[in-house]
Order: C-alpha cells, then sequence, then structure tokens
C-alpha cells in the first residue's frame, strides 16, 4: 500500500466509477482494477460494490475511506512542511517540556497538569500534542515526547504507566429519563438508539463490552461519530443514548472541584448514570519512557504533579 494507491482508491470513489478514473489517472482500466484488487488483499476487505450508478463504497469501504483520506492529508502536511520548515536553535526543543495527551482530555484533565508544572517550576515552557493514545506512545517511545496523559494502558517493557485518576465508564442519555438502568426498564433501553464511537477506536471496546454486559447483546440501533464534541450534543439533543469515561464530559460541569454525582446531573444538559456491576474500574495514566534523556527533571516533576493533583481524583472518581 502507497500513497499513489490510496489515491487512485480515492478517486474511485469520488467518481463512483473505475473507467472515469482511469481516465482522470491516466492509466488504463485493467491496471486500476488491478491495483484496487491488490489493496482489498491488504485490507482484507471489499472495499467497492458494482451497482447500476457505476461503483459504490461498502461499509468497510466508506471506513477505510476516511483512514486513506487521513493519510493523504497527513503525507501532504509532511511535504508542505518539508518546505516550508526553518532551523531552529539547537536547544529550541531542549528548554521545552513536550507533553501528550489524548484528546478529550486537553480541556477537561490539562489544565490542571499545566497549573502543576508552572507551580514546579514558572520558566519551563510546554509544547502540547493532543492526538488519539497510540500516536502519543510512539512519540513517546520515539523520544519526541517527555511524557503523555493517556486514557488506557498499553504494556510495553519501556514503558512506565502510572494510574493517576479512576475514570469509570457512565451511561448518558436524555435528562428526563431518571433511571435508565432499572430492570424494568433495561429491556426497553436495549431498542433505544446508542450513539458509540467508531468502532476501530479502543473506547468502542469497552462500551461494547459494558453494552454486551447490560443487554447479553448489542442494541439494535447504533450510530457512529469520531468526535466528543459532537456525541454529547446528540445526546445532550435527547437524540440517543451512549457510553463515555466520566473525564470525558468534565467540560459541562462549571465548578470542576465538585465531587457528587448530583451536582452533574444539575449542571450537564443530559443524565449521567453509573454503570456500576456492568463495568470494571477505568484509570487515566501518566506515562513516560523508562529510558528518557533530558536537561529538564522529569521524574522529579512527575512526582510534583502526582502529589500536588491528588486531590482531583475525588473530581473523576
Amino acid at each position: 500500500m502507497d500513497i499513489n494507491t490510496l489515491d487512485s482508491f480515492i478517486t474511485i470513489a469520488r467518481e463512483k466509477s473505475i473507467t472515469k478514473a482511469s481516465q482522470l489517472l491516466h492509466i488504463t482500466q485493467p491496471a486500476l482494477t488491478s491495483k484496487l484488487k491488490k489493496l482489498e488483499n491488504e485490507v482484507g476487505a471489499q472495499l467497492l460494490e458494482r451497482s447500476k450508478k457505476g461503483v459504490e463504497l461498502t461499509m468497510e469501504g466508506t471506513s477505510f475511506l476516511v483512514s486513506a483520506l487521513k493519510m493523504i492529508r497527513e503525507f501532504d502536511s509532511v511535504y508542505t512542511h518539508k518546505k516550508t520548515v526553518s532551523p531552529l536553535p539547537d536547544n529550541h526543543l531542549n528548554s521545552k517540556l513536550k507533553i501528550g495527551i489524548t484528546r478529550p482530555l486537553s480541556s477537561t484533565i490539562l489544565p490542571d497538569i499545566l497549573l502543576s508544572i508552572n507551580e514546579f517550576n514558572p520558566n519551563l515552557k510546554c509544547n502540547i500534542t493532543s492526538e488519539l493514545t497510540d500516536f502519543i506512545l510512539d512519540l513517546i517511545l520515539f523520544g519526541e515526547l517527555d511524557f503523555g496523559i493517556v486514557t488506557y494502558c498499553k504494556p510495553n517493557k519501556e514503558l512506565e504507566f502510572i494510574p493517576i485518576y479512576e475514570d469509570d465508564l457512565v451511561l448518558i442519555g436524555p435528562k428526563m429519563d431518571k433511571n435508565p438502568l432499572d430492570q424494568k426498564k433495561i429491556n426497553h433501553l436495549k431498542e433505544k438508539p446508542f450513539i458509540l464511537f467508531n468502532s476501530f477506536l479502543p473506547l468502542r471496546h469497552d462500551a461494547n463490552e459494558v453494552l454486551l454486559n447490560m443487554f447479553g447483546e448489542m442494541p439494535h440501533h447504533i450510530q457512529e461519530v469520531n468526535d466528543t464534541y459532537a456525541l454529547t450534543r446528540m445526546i445532550a439533543c435527547g437524540l440517543g443514548y451512549s457510553i463515555l469515561p466520566l473525564s470525558f464530559i468534565l467540560d459541562f460541569v462549571k465548578a470542576p472541584n465538585t465531587n457528587v454525582m448530583q451536582n452533574f446531573q444539575n449542571i450537564t444538559p443530559f443524565r449521567i448514570t453509573k454503570l456500576d456491576k456492568y463495568s470494571k474500574t477505568r484509570y487515566i495514566h501518566l506515562v513516560y519512557s523508562k529510558n528518557i534523556s533530558t536537561t529538564i527533571p522529569i521524574k522529579r516533576l512527575i512526582e510534583f504533579i502526582l502529589s500536588s493533583n491528588k486531590k482531583m481524583k475525588t473530581c473523576i472518581s
């Protein structure tokens, strides 16, 4: 699989025709068809199917198209950056603390972490990378981040994971539904629409596990999104239910030092229900490389962050 192959697939998907795509790409139809078959073999799924209108994306093809577009965009970004990058002083990056954080935590957990860092050393500047957890872990392994705040632990002998907050999954749904997990209602709940993250995200696996524990099978009506903001707004509009970590919805809480679920109910535009027996305890982890090499005293800084933020555990748990 290469950029050229991805571009060919995207062109076919856009034109809905192998003939038109081959003309635009200036290659023969058989060559383009062969390239598509090779891509499908690599992916392990049929991406396109013939219809009266030409060719259309399969369900797997639609999912892969999103990934392909992202990869093309990233490649273009790297190419553009290569042309515009200017030399930096040798001490430019070494003088800054490089932090990675899982996207939905950027606006909820990060501010308190940054306040602790400022208290530790007011002159210490930070570069922040907000990305998916796997991407953050890779950057730490490459030495491009000093530490990360991530939503799940992925065992690696080169990484040190420290659980810093309990972060249980909760059911969120329409404000008017006061006790959705009541045994008399639970079968009815299974027929309601659920709005979940895309199936390739790790959190979706956790949500699926909870739903199977609740119902013995998956709900019959599932919509997928890839954005926390969109998901929570859909729930707030009464369009369905979802399973989310409590940390993902702290943005809705105007007074984050309150630690009583009842206060959350008064502030948020949806109802939050603890899952108790249906879900196992989850943790937000601070992660860093065991082989870290930097002029900044990272381990001492991490100890300071942990000691100064103990009170925050009750905010999330």
